[in-house]
């Protein structure tokens, strides 16, 4: 636990945003994986597979949450993701800033990827088993998501191939 603590409790503050919840999230995390510890197959990283714990923690508390929420289209969300970015970046200079905000607005489907791959610094391999899905299609969520973020920012396509 003392090992990776501090990355799974940074992961689950990406996931969340708020700290309390993080906290939570983060407990819940390694409290499940110690009374699953024998289902830990040594194939991949602990790291990686402390991380699909939280995520899909997470997931189960999102889907709480959307159970409530009307659900909308995915073409919907990101017209509106789009809008309300252009909307407001006049207001803040830091780019930085802008493009944390950006990316925390981003769809689930796209934020995870590359919250994975560029702030957990984890390989295609490991997010395409910690989000079940394909390493292809990790690929093909990161490219779309940062041409979200590149059209959202209104920055040239070159944020696509170097971010």
């Amino acid at each position: 636990m003392s090992m990776h603590k501090t990355a799974v409790h940074r992961w689950c503050y990406s996931l969340c945003r708020e700290p309390e919840q993080a906290k939570d999230l983060c407990q819940d995390t390694f409290i499940k994986a110690y009374n699953n510890l024998e289902q830990y197959r040594h194939t991949g990283s602990f790291k990686a597979w402390l991380m699909r714990i939280a995520y899909h923690l997470f997931l189960n508390l999102i889907e709480k949450q959307r159970r409530h929420d009307s659900v909308t289209s995915e073409i919907e969300e990101e017209l509106r993701f789009i809008a309300e970015i252009n909307g407001n970046t006049e207001e803040e200079k830091d780019f930085s800033t802008t493009l944390q905000r950006a990316l925390s607005k981003l769809p689930a489907d796209y934020q995870m990827p590359i919250l994975l791959k560029y702030k957990q610094d984890l390989s295609l391999q490991e997010i395409s088993q910690l989000l079940n899905i394909s390493a292809a299609n990790v690929k093909v969520r990161i490219f779309r998501g940062k041409q979200l973020l590149a059209r959202a920012l209104d920055v040239k396509e070159t944020l696509v191939y170097e971010m």
